[in-house]
């Protein structure tokens, strides 16, 4: 049984608890945050609410974090200091800081002989627009819609989006190529939520095989998500 720790509990870190109860092989140990525990008030049984700071006593108990704190200010300033105390997952998806991050984290990681798996979900997210570096050098138009139709049509927090890369190949670039990845769901933080607890297994199989440092979603062989 995996026991899973939870850091965040905002949007992402309800749906991680939630999707949790549905895995049998494994189990919520605890739920860290930064936020005022009196305000908050867990779906699970049996399950502490800590503050951050007690994560650390608890570094031998739990055999995964699961990072589901904020990216543009929390996640960058929690995860090098739990990658190093923990096998780690989390979403970081600023896209102009992805490779500073990596590296800050895949040093925290083997200094304290851990594993870690960034990025992990689907993006841009639906908050892009307000996120510093977001779309930083892509063309990008933003389509305003009335605060009636936001909440009629995005109050589940539904997210879609397409990945469309082109290119040629062949010695004189004669042949184009062209790749498409799509997404549409009805709430984006469940998606995320379900695809940060399937890398929390992969984690767990590959830290017990010894591998350290940080990883992203494409180092890791798909069976071991299942």
């Amino acid at each position: 049984m995996m026991r899973i720790g939870i850091v965040g509990y905002g949007n992402l870190g309800k749906r991680v608890e939630s999707g949790l109860a549905v895995n049998p092989d494994m189990e919520l140990a605890a739920v860290f945050t930064r936020g005022d525990r009196s305000e908050m008030q867990l779906k699970s049984r049996n399950v502490p609410l800590c503050s951050l700071e007690d994560a650390f006593e608890m570094k031998d108990t739990i055999d995964v974090m699961i990072n589901c704190c904020g990216t543009a200010s929390d996640l960058p300033e929690t995860r090098p200091r739990l990658a190093e105390n923990f096998n780690l997952i989390d979403s970081f998806h600023t896209h102009a800081m992805i490779n500073a991050h990596f590296e800050r984290v895949d040093r925290a990681a083997r200094k304290g002989s851990k594993l870690s798996i960034f990025s992990v979900g689907w993006d841009p997210g639906i908050f892009s627009p307000a996120m510093p570096n977001y779309f930083a050098d892509h063309d990008t138009i933003v389509h305003l819609t009335s605060r009636e139709d936001n909440a009629k049509d995005q109050g589940g927090l539904p997210h879609s989006g397409f990945v469309i890369h082109r290119g040629t190949m062949g010695r004189h670039g004669t042949n184009n190529q062209r790749m498409e990845n799509c997404l549409k769901d009805d709430s984006n933080p469940e998606f995320t939520a379900a695809v940060l607890i399937a890398t929390a297994r992969a984690a767990y199989r590959l830290g017990n095989r010894g591998e350290i440092g940080c990883r992203t979603v494409f180092n890791v062989v798909p069976a071991s998500y299942l």
